[in-house]
């Protein structure tokens, strides 16, 4: 390996921002921190760098100086120690790689890729605080003795569901875990590392720098853990879970201290001055600030919160306030589920990320629905629907909610399949019943399956065999006895059967009118059958091969624009099916449906490498990933009535109560009478607007089994957007900062509203007053309930100012409206405010909201 293959910046082919970084994250996420936890890394930002502090630096590298004097010295040193990690993990050695002089989450990730997968020893988990906290233990050295410890307790579990397991509950442990000042001096010092001393800690204060360079001082008289930091877009990555941040311009006074603690945070330099709450909170905290990926890189992940595990969680919820992307970011989390090679390969190509989700949806493996007030339990799971039957009776049929629907094409299985690719050109398509499902001949479609023909049970047994057209098959009828009229279905349908269905057509399958359960191709000529000892009348008889056979049956939306009709026999036009989605169905290569049986083209079943067999994730080796996943997006998941909608099946979405688990449970439905499970590949992806509703305000059981990723309004995305002079990044943060005091943090405004500023090419002040006109003060008017002093103070329309104020009081004289004795009695009470429409196209007024409150 030459060192442009280990680092190179920008590059998603090279070994450590390519592949341990990316390409494998899903196999255990290593994001955040230092790029110095390669030991060497590539700079993208070339510009003169000093060393020291066992920092060295090129024009095209940085690297820890243990290693060498010289970047050609330092990589073979790096490689050696790789090599020497990947030997030691796949012999099961982990003291020797706890010795190994490299970044801990690097080699321990190395570890777990390296290791002998037929008897694992490393977790899917780098953070040696999560292993500490799941193990409830003190020392947090020994990072092998940690994994040593928690394999231990692992038993049958595969490592991506232990792994799991362990970081949800660790997780949980570490933002329940609050801090004191020592407990967060204690961190700095164990990490030596990352974070030097800048002198003797005091009674008061204690200052580090970090692996980059930058400052970072403890308030260690201060009640909880209080730090002095440098200003940057790496607060905007953990905004969320910090309290009490504070900016110090240059010129603010501040702690006299940090002159000698911590020059650089010192008067005279911008600081902020913040609270960390929580033991969680200053692992996302640290990860951020000493992330280089923030300059340095172009492939910056869209959070630094947490090292994350490597496994998708079955069901999320993203939320924010109105504007953060949520609906936006849906389909980055679900091409994480269903195709993550396209996000690693075009990280940032959003076209083509809407492209691939766009096609998952129209093959059915991507769902969306919204909750509403009037969402119920018969939408999502099932209920009834009436409708008509061919006698004109009124019936009344159980209808699969889109949840319910999705489940079962996820747990759907090829009983059967041909291993030969099927040519739709010049085919008709027919649907066909075979049976009733639910009536007394419902063993007609499994004897056609069995005997690969396709049975119709109009015109009993009586033999059509020489009839040309529909006048000669209506005699048949009459000289067989039956009284049928020559329009009546029965002369149809045997028309259709023996006239127009040809060899080489295809026959899709129902089971009732939302649903088909397998495709055939007709391959023999009418002939009839001698049905005595059934006595049942299906007597009409076509050879079919078939092609696919499904067990439980697909919805209809998998292969139809519409439902199913009635009728027993009729050809499926161009309008009513979609061949795209018939042609995915019939090819060998479709993701999705798990292949049991495969069979050659005279219907045998076939073995060695010619078997289509998949086996379960489970045994499929420890590195299978989820791409057999099927994805129900659930927008305003918080308005719907979640007791209601999900009803008995709250308690199934766990993962541990899901098909195939320990614990799995199944319930029988209350209107088809039928057990059902959730399958393990069934993946939910919620989103809440916490404008409607906050996180304390959803049901308990919801909250309970699903894991919730913070969707933030992001002002650095809009950093260097500059419309007239006014930076609208920090528009946004002082708006926001000012909402956040007023109300409370889920009522902000999201940058979305001003993200297309940023890709116009040089953007407008009149675009910038649309977006105020016809978005920002609708929301800020709904925000405040039309308390306009306050929507005043959010745009620090108070007090006098050269600019234009958005909104100010009316100015009608009281006295003329009501005369003098009572204008004086409503002097104070006139609560009158208008909008100034001349504000929006004036920049001093968008100044003005960047200015200190006058």
């Amino acid at each position: 390996m030459a060192l442009q293959e280990y680092t190179k910046a920008g590059d998603t082919d090279c070994f450590t921002y390519g592949w341990l970084e990316q390409r494998t994250e899903q196999l255990g996420s290593i994001w955040g921190g230092s790029a110095f936890k390669f030991g060497i890394y590539s700079r993208k930002d070339q510009s003169d760098k000093s060393g020291g502090g066992g920092r060295c630096y090129s024009t095209d590298y940085g690297w820890y100086a243990k290693y060498g004097d010289t970047i050609e010295v330092a990589f073979a040193r790096v490689r050696d120690i790789i090599c020497e990690v990947a030997r030691a993990a796949s012999a099961g050695d982990l003291d020797m790689v706890q010795k190994a002089d490299l970044g801990a989450a690097i080699k321990w990730k190395i570890a777990f890729l390296y290791q002998d997968r037929t008897a694992p020893s490393v977790l899917p988990i780098f953070s040696a605080d999560h292993l500490v906290a799941w193990l409830e233990t003190r020392s947090r050295r020994n990072v092998a003795a940690l994994h040593a410890a928690a394999m231990a307790k692992r038993g049958d579990a595969d490592v991506f569901s232990f792994g799991a397991q362990i970081w949800e509950k660790a997780a949980a442990r570490l933002a329940a875990m609050t801090l004191n000042p020592d407990d967060a001096l204690a961190f700095f010092q164990e990490n030596p590392e990352r974070f030097q001393p800048i002198k003797e800690p005091t009674k008061y204060i204690a200052g580090f720098t970090t692996t980059e360079g930058r400052s970072l001082a403890l308030a260690r008289d201060a009640k909880g853990v209080k730090l002095w930091l440098e200003p940057g877009a790496w607060l905007d990555t953990v905004k969320g879970q910090l309290k009490d941040i504070e900016e110090y311009p240059a010129e603010r006074s501040r702690n006299s201290n940090l002159g000698a603690n911590a020059p650089q945070l010192a008067q005279g330099n911008p600081a902020i001055y913040l609270a960390v709450p929580t033991r969680a909170a200053l692992l996302a905290l640290c990860n951020a600030y000493d992330n280089s990926d923030l300059e340095d890189n172009d492939t910056m992940p869209p959070d630094f919160s947490n090292l994350t595990p490597a496994k998708v969680p079955l069901n999320q919820i993203l939320y924010g306030p109105p504007g953060t992307g949520k609906t936006y970011a849906t389909i980055t989390e679900t091409l994480s589920i269903l195709d993550p090679e396209l996000l690693q390969e075009k990280p940032d190509d959003r076209a083509a990320h809407k492209l691939r989700f766009d096609a998952l949806a129209r093959s059915g493996q991507i769902r969306f629905v919204t909750f509403h007030q009037s969402f119920s339990y018969e939408d999502f799971v099932e209920g009834l629907r009436s409708d008509t039957g061919d006698n004109g009776t009124l019936r009344y049929d159980v209808v699969d909610g889109v949840f319910k629907s999705l489940c079962e094409s996820a747990s759907a299985k090829v009983e059967r399949q041909i291993e030969v690719p099927i040519d739709l050109a010049g085919r008709r398509i027919w649907k066909m019943s075979l049976g009733n499902s639910k009536g007394w001949d419902s063993y007609i479609y499994d004897e056609c399956i069995e005997n690969g023909f396709a049975l119709l049970g109009w015109g009993g047994e009586i033999n059509f065999q020489g009839c040309q057209n529909r006048s000669e098959i209506y005699q048949r009828f009459i000289d067989a006895g039956e009284n049928v009229d020559s329009a009546d279905y029965a002369v149809s349908a045997v028309a259709t059967f023996l006239l127009k269905v040809k060899k080489g057509d295809l026959i899709v399958v129902t089971d009732g009118l939302y649903k088909f359960r397998a495709v055939g191709e007709v391959t023999g000529n009418y002939r009839v059958q001698n049905r005595a000892e059934q006595d049942d009348g299906y007597g009409q008889c076509r050879d079919v091969r078939w092609l696919r056979v499904y067990n439980p049956s697909l919805p209809f939306e998998q292969l139809m624009n519409n439902q199913f009709s009635q009728m027993t026999l009729y050809e499926l036009k161009a309008g009513s099916i979609d061949k795209e989605k018939l042609a995915a169905l019939l090819s060998l290569a479709r993701e999705g449906v798990n292949n049991i049986l495969s069979l050659n083209q005279d219907g045998q079943a076939v073995g060695g490498d010619r078997a289509m067999v998949r086996q379960p994730p489970e045994s499929a080796g420890i590195y299978q990933s989820a791409h057999n996943g099927w994805v129900l997006i659930i927008d305003e998941i918080n308005r719907g009535n979640i007791s209601r909608i999900f009803g008995e099946l709250i308690t199934l979405i766990e993962p541990s109560k899901r098909a195939g688990a320990d614990e799995a449970l199944s319930v029988t439905l209350p209107y088809s009478k039928k057990p059902f499970s959730v399958p393990s590949n069934v993946y939910l992806i919620g989103t809440m607007n916490t404008a409607d509703r906050s996180l304390a305000g959803l049901d308990i059981a919801l909250r309970r089994r699903f894991t919730f990723k913070e969707m933030p309004p992001q002002p650095a995305l809009l950093d260097a957007v500059t419309i007239e002079g006014v930076n609208i990044g920090q528009l946004l943060r002082k708006m926001n900062e000012r909402i956040e005091v007023l109300l409370d943090r889920d009522h902000c405004l999201g940058h979305a509203y001003f993200m297309p500023l940023k890709e116009q090419e040089k953007p407008t002040l009149a675009e910038l007053g649309d977006i105020f006109r016809q978005q920002i003060l609708p929301l800020l008017q709904e925000y405040f309930f039309e308390d306009w002093e306050r929507i005043a103070w959010v745009l620090n329309n108070r007090g006098k100012h050269p600019a234009p104020a958005f909104v100010e009081k009316a100015s009608t004289n009281l006295a003329s409206l009501f005369g003098a004795a009572v204008a004086e009695t409503l002097e104070n009470a006139d609560r009158r405010w208008r909008i100034n429409g001349a504000a929006f196209d004036d920049i001093e007024s968008y100044r003005r909201i960047l200015g200190e409150a006058a």
